[in-house]
């Protein structure tokens, strides 16, 4: 059978059909039309899913990629330090903090022990507590010299001792200013311990000990019976007393530099 007795049969089979009521060229380029929007669709789907996940992958990768390179500098969020940068804060916080640390074994029931650096020496009234005219402001630098308050809680309430660390350029507290009671006592070791009381009345409301080395420097603890922070905390005698605080000022585990 030939082609054209193939085409003329199928002419026969289809004469009676009635005409088609559509332009098949115009389907066939609808159709056309609808799958290139589809391919479009997908194409801008597919690449909004890759910004997204590029936007997720790029900090750890950067992150990543220092780790791994030290080299490579990454900005970092600028951080406060409360480190002091004054020499003779530092070494106020310093010293007061190795008090502070041996102060358990002199009062085993001291809670919450504390130092406080920034206090204004009250050397020249020790048994004064706080007013209006002596009240606590920024210390003066003095050459030489710190100032120092270890806090604490006892079974009364919260106190304070100070502590003055003297050089033999700085000048020492004369503890003795205003005491009914001073003594000077030789140490095995060649320094001297003076200790110095004040009383109002039959209570004991000031105790002050000084430990002098031989090389000059002086350490000196006061005790008082308020609380010389804040002038508050008023009591009937002090928290530590004269034995508790030679114990601190000559221990031999604090080193004063």
């Amino acid at each position: 059978m030939s082609e054209q007795d193939i085409r003329e049969g199928m002419r026969v089979a289809v004469w009676d059909e009635p005409p088609l009521d559509f332009d098949p060229d115009q389907l066939i380029a609808k159709a056309e039309k609808v799958r290139s929007r589809r391919r479009a669709l997908v194409s801008v789907g597919v690449g909004t899913a890759l910004v997204v996940v590029s936007a997720f992958a790029l900090p750890t990768f950067l992150i990543r990629s220092n780790s791994d390179n030290p080299g490579v500098n990454v900005a970092k969020a600028p951080t406060s330090s409360a480190e002091p940068t004054d020499p003779d804060t530092r070494r106020s916080r310093r010293l007061s903090q190795r008090v502070a640390d041996r102060l358990p074994h002199v009062l085993p029931s001291a809670r919450g022990i504390s130092v406080v650096p920034e206090r204004p020496s009250i050397f020249d009234k020790p048994n004064a507590p706080t007013t209006k005219q002596n009240a606590p402001t920024t210390q003066p630098k003095a050459n030489g010299k710190v100032t120092a308050y270890i806090g604490f809680e006892d079974g009364i309430g919260p106190t304070a001792i100070q502590l003055v660390v003297a050089d033999s350029t700085g000048r020492a507290p004369d503890v003795c200013a205003g005491g009914q009671l001073c003594q000077q006592e030789d140490q095995p070791d060649g320094t001297k311990v003076v200790i110095s009381e004040v009383r109002e009345g039959s209570e004991l409301t000031t105790v002050a000990v000084t430990h002098i080395r031989k090389d000059g420097m002086t350490v000196t603890l006061y005790s008082f019976s308020h609380n010389p922070t804040n002038g508050s905390g008023l009591r009937q005698t002090v928290p530590i007393g004269p034995d508790g605080l030679r114990q601190l000022a000559t221990d031999p585990l604090i080193t004063w530099d």
